[in-house]
């Protein structure tokens, strides 16, 4: 008996089937491969620490309050994941006080910062600041020109708040606030005893009054 070989063709469409789903497996572990890489760097930014940055931790400071401040002073790229790691991982016991971070910090320098606790200060190089209940914006503003040996003028701290860069959580979003105004401050600026060094600047002062 004799035997045919039959050759069966496969059908252009099926090739082209297959390319197509290698092609979307490709694009599927390359978008992994990037947000695994993104994540990295939001806890490890690439690149050397870079500038010293003196903070004051208040007390009763939020995971969010210290992340947003981390944020807003670059040491760290991202405050969402800073507080990912530390809800999943567990963030050290630590004092209210100051603490000199760095910028382009990775997630677990800056805890390792917190662990050791807060740096010594001088007393006699420490600038007593206090605020009290019931001032408005402006009255806070002369006040500050009235506190001995203070490293900036009312006038500074006023155009700190003019330029928006810090703002409460509980404030309107600054494009939904009116440029340069310091009206949405009325009430957001906790009345407390706050401690600056010589050096301290009027964002640093703004940030503590705002987050407690």
């Amino acid at each position: 008996m004799d035997y045919e070989t039959v050759f069966v063709r496969k059908g252009r469409g099926t090739t082209l089937s297959v390319l197509f789903l290698l092609l979307l497996l490709l694009v599927a572990i390359w978008a992994t491969m990037q947000a695994i890489q993104w994540g990295r760097e939001q806890l490890d930014p690439p690149g050397e620490q870079g500038a010293a940055i003196n903070l004051t931790l208040p007390p009763g400071i939020t995971t969010k309050g210290i992340s947003d401040l981390l944020e807003d002073y670059g040491v760290v790229p991202d405050a969402r994941a800073y507080e990912w790691y530390v809800r999943l991982k567990g963030a050290p016991l630590f004092q209210a006080g100051d603490y000199t971070f760095h910028t382009n910090s990775a997630v677990w320098e800056v805890l390792e910062v917190l662990k050791d606790g807060p740096r010594y200060v001088e007393q006699t190089l420490r600038i007593r600041v206090t605020i009290p209940e019931g001032l408005t914006v402006r009255q806070i503003i002369n006040e500050i020109d009235t506190i001995e040996d203070m490293p900036f003028s009312g006038a500074e701290f006023e155009a700190e708040m003019r330029m928006q860069h810090v703002v409460s959580n509980y404030a309107p979003s600054p494009s939904a606030m009116p440029s340069g105004a310091i009206e949405p401050y009325e009430g957001l600026l906790f009345p407390d005893t706050y401690y600056l060094g010589p050096d301290s600047t009027p964002e640093e002062l703004l940030t503590q009054m705002v987050t407690r």
